[in-house]
């Protein structure tokens, strides 16, 4: 708003999609389309921890496996063989190491609360769906719901695994691409 922005093609990744739904609901007449790249996606009036709970209890994943001792409600970073396996699995070891060191804690006072989108679910933005082929950072069942919550979009498959940035940028520069024209 201060800059007076407009047509602005608005990309969230992985927890970056919840960011994308509270941002589309300020700024709406602001946005050209909406990018949800291997996104989650919170339900309106419900909080995002039971949605990434419920994955994990139908999966049968141990919480501790994938989120290490991180407790819920408090700042976390998963575990180094979790982003190995589930977010980075097309890189070599130097390189997913590389990655990791990147890497900050992630807040999480936002997947505790029951977050309001009544504004964003009655939005008609455009919206785009961008996944990996070899993305396992979530099932393909969990993405699919991701996908629904979006009701009416594009879809976008690009070849690589959650992390595709660090392992191939020009893959995932020209599926952004796509996904973000008219």
């Amino acid at each position: 708003e201060e800059k007076d922005l407009q047509e602005i093609i608005l990309l969230g990744h992985s927890l970056g999609g919840v960011a994308v739904q509270h941002v589309a609901q300020a700024v709406a007449e602001r946005i050209r389309r909406l990018i949800f790249m291997g996104a989650l996606l919170a339900e309106d009036g419900n909080t995002l921890i039971d949605r990434i709970l419920s994955y994990t209890q139908e999966e049968e994943l141990d919480l501790k496996l994938v989120f290490g001792e991180s407790e819920i409600g408090q700042p976390f970073l998963f575990p180094f063989h979790s982003f190995r396996e589930m977010f980075i699995n097309d890189a070599d070891l130097a390189t997913a190491q590389a990655a990791y060191q990147t890497l900050v804690t992630n807040p999480s006072t936002y997947t505790i609360e029951p977050l309001d989108l009544k504004k964003f679910y009655s939005l008609d933005t455009p919206r785009t769906f961008l996944q990996g082929s070899i993305d396992t950072a979530f099932n393909y069942r969990f993405y699919e719901s991701m996908k629904k919550s979006l009701g009416f979009h594009r879809y976008v498959e690009y070849e690589g695994s959650h992390e595709i940035m660090y392992t191939n940028p020009k893959e995932i520069a020209e599926k952004i691409i796509i996904a973000g024209q008219d």
